[in-house]
Formats: structure tokens, C-alpha cells, sequence
């Protein structure tokens, strides 16, 4: 994976010296990117100073940064707000706060890393853009989306970095049979991630006859409805619970097949385990900038049923990739309308594709495998973090 030509353009735009990196922790996709990319930079030789965004309720969006050196990721100790110049900045968050870094760091370089999931930007989002001194995205989808938006800045491509592939030591997931086969989903639920349209597609696709379950890694509060703040004056969340939704679709299938709901967070080690007794990795997604879930599911050899638009198409090849048809449709996300806008597109999957494949993946078990392992071969490859590394590496000169 050479540096591109427009990649080698940055190059006089970022620093040698070091650079400070700003992101959120935890499980998130930003988190766990940004997380990525630092070891990786630190490997290939950049010194790498890290500070958390962190929850408070003065900061913008409900973040702010923290400048203590007690690190709350222990993977990136050495590394939080470590003492040493420069004058880079790197700010791995939605673009609403590089107006916030641009006035900390007045005489910086700002470089904006993020990603979007439809083919239109949000309307507010090209001016925050084009405040930073260059921009970061993973995918060529979406450099060539926000230059169509009208984004100036200019952009380069560096991929996420793949899991390296970990010893199994695990073959077992409480309350799953040793001869079940399990699909699995690590998704929030909300409109874009639509995981009822899985759920739906699963539950047509098999019954309680058949030895299969479905694994749904997500979150407690259903984030398709408004907060309700209310709500907790009666201890209640401020949103419904997913599993009292998830009940009632359970509620129309007359026999329906095992589906096993985990709402509680899990640390990195349980997702791990979560990978690796999973066989075959499922969303029906509207769309994703990357999609971390697949991402890391190929890296751990499962297949990957997926919806075919977005930006996980570029590290899923056709030839293994089990990517389900859809057709275009306006987005439609009440919840947050300023960013979802309706003129946008996003992907309609087709339910009847999608059960095609997940009866093909079950019942041709060892060629879903097969291709599986040359998917996993090929991402490991090609988004490792010796590649990637040095290639975000090389933007600093």
C-alpha cells in the first residue's frame, strides 16, 4: 500500500517533531480507532502525545479534555499527555470540536480525523472541515464525498488498523451450545445500524429447530426514541430498553430461533471472546464509514455478511466478500436530523438476499470458512499495523 500522491501533498503540512493526539476512550468506534492508529504511529517511530477527551459537562457535546498524566486506558500510559514539542495536532473527533482545538492550539497545525456513513456530509459539518489545516478519513468513499460536499481541506486516506490475529482461547460463550452456530452482531442501536432488519432477516431465515443463535452485542437504551430526562424522576433510563423491543418482535414468530441479547459493557477481553466463538458475522446496516465489527470480524477469520454500501466495501474484496443488495432510499433519522440529512442516501438491504445468505453460510459451513480465511489473509495483510504505521507515518515527513 504505497503513499499516494495526495497523501505525499500532506507531508508539508505535518511535523517530524511529534505530535499531540486528541481522542475519546473506550469501546466506540472513534475510541478504538484513534487507539489503533497511536500504537501504530509509536511503533513506526512518532512520538506520540495522547489527551483524552473525556465526559464533562462543560465541554461541547459533553466531552473536554483531559491534561492529568494518569492515563484511563493502561495500554496508553507512556503515552498521556507525555512532555516533548510540537506542532501537530491530530483531533480524532466528530468535526464540532476542532473549533475547540484550533482556539487551544492557535499556532498549531490542526489535522481533522473523521468519517461519515452517508453520500452527503452534514450541512454545518463543511465549514468545521475547513477550519483544520488538513483531514484524515479511512476510506476513498468518503474523501470523495466530502470534496463533492465542497470540503477544501485537503484530504488523505489512511485505513484503520487491523487486530493482530490473537491465539483462540476460548471455544465456548456462556448459554451457546458447543454445536451451535453462531452469528453475531456488535452494533449501538439506532436507525442507521437498523439491527431489527438482522433480527428480522434471522428470524426468517431459521427457527428454533435449527442449531443456530444469534449473538446482539449493543447497547441497553434504545436510541431510535428522543431522551426523555423525565424519564428517571420514575427510575427508569431515559430511553426504552432494547430487550422490551426486542420481546415484542420475538413475539410475532411463531417458533422463533435462539437470540442471545448482551446490553451489559464488555471489556476488550470479552469482545475478543465474543470473536473468536462467533462463526459468522452479520449487519444490516443503512451504511457504515468503516464498520469496526466487520472490520475486526474478518480479521479473526469469520465470514462476514454485510450490507454492500458504505465504507467497509473497500477492505471487503467481491471475491470474499458476502455483501447483500440493496437499493438507495432517503435518509430518515428523526434523531438526529442536522446530521442525518434527508437529501442524503443510504442503503435499503434486501431482507430476501440477506436470508439467502445466511442459509448459504450455514449450510455450506466449510466454504463460508474457506473464503473466510483468504478474507482474513487479505485484511491482515493489507491493514496490519507494520503497513499502516508507516503509512500515516509518512504524512509527518
Amino acid at each position: 500500500m504505497a503513499l499516494s500522491d495526495e497523501n505525499q501533498r500532506q507531508t508539508q503540512l505535518m511535523s517530524s517533531r511529534g505530535i499531540k493526539y486528541v481522542s475519546m476512550h473506550g469501546p466506540g468506534g472513534y475510541a478504538v480507532a484513534a487507539k489503533r492508529y497511536m500504537l501504530a504511529l509509536a511503533k513506526a517511530g512518532i512520538k506520540v502525545s495522547w489527551t483524552p477527551m473525556v465526559a464533562a459537562r462543560s465541554g461541547p457535546l459533553g466531552y473536554a479534555p483531559s491534561f492529568e498524566s494518569s492515563s484511563p486506558d493502561p495500554e496508553l500510559s507512556q503515552y498521556c499527555n507525555a512532555k516533548f514539542e510540537y506542532d501537530t495536532v491530530v483531533v480524532h473527533m466528530v468535526p464540532e470540536y476542532y473549533p475547540l482545538w484550533r482556539g487551544l492550539e492557535p499556532d498549531k497545525k490542526i489535522i481533522g480525523c473523521t468519517v461519515w456513513e452517508t453520500d452527503l456530509i452534514p450541512k454545518h459539518w463543511k465549514d468545521l472541515l475547513n477550519i483544520c489545516d488538513s483531514l484524515i478519513v479511512p476510506c476513498n468513499w468518503n474523501r470523495e464525498v466530502f470534496i463533492k460536499d465542497g470540503v477544501t481541506t485537503p484530504i488523505a486516506v489512511i485505513p484503520h488498523v487491523a487486530l493482530p490475529t490473537r491465539k483462540k482461547d476460548v471455544q465456548f460463550w456462556p448459554n451457546i451450545g458447543e454445536n451451535e452456530f453462531v452469528f453475531y452482531t456488535i452494533n449501538t442501536w439506532t436507525i442507521r445500524k437498523s439491527i431489527w432488519l438482522t433480527i428480522e432477516a434471522f428470524l426468517k431465515a431459521f427457527t428454533a429447530r435449527d442449531p443456530v443463535c444469534l449473538v446482539i452485542k449493543s447497547t441497553i437504551e434504545d436510541y431510535t426514541v428522543p431522551a426523555r430526562r423525565w424519564r428517571k424522576l420514575f427510575g427508569l433510563t431515559e430511553r426504552p430498553l432494547v430487550k422490551k423491543r426486542l420481546q415484542k418482535i420475538l413475539a410475532g414468530y411463531e417458533n422463533p430461533a435462539k437470540i442471545i441479547y448482551i446490553d451489559e459493557v464488555l471489556s476488550d477481553h470479552q469482545i475478543d471472546k465474543l470473536h473468536q466463538r462467533g462463526n459468522c458475522y452479520v449487519s444490516l446496516c443503512r451504511s457504515e464509514g468503516w464498520g469496526i465489527g466487520a472490520f475486526d470480524a474478518c480479521a479473526y477469520g469469520s465470514p462476514v455478511i454485510i450490507t454492500g454500501f458504505g465504507g467497509q466495501v473497500e477492505y471487503l474484496p467481491d471475491e470474499y466478500a458476502n455483501l447483500v443488495r440493496y437499493k438507495l432510499v432517503n435518509v430518515v433519522d428523526p434523531i438526529a436530523p442536522d446530521s442525518y440529512r434527508e437529501d442524503s442516501f443510504w442503503a435499503e438491504p434486501d431482507i430476501p438476499h440477506a436470508i439467502e445468505i445466511l442459509r448459504s453460510t450455514f449450510e455450506n459451513q466449510k466454504d463460508a470458512k474457506e473464503k473466510a480465511l483468504k478474507l482474513q489473509s487479505f485484511v491482515c495483510r493489507e491493514f496490519s499495523e507494520s503497513k499502516i504505521g508507516p503509512l500515516f507515518s509518512g504524512l509527518f515527513g
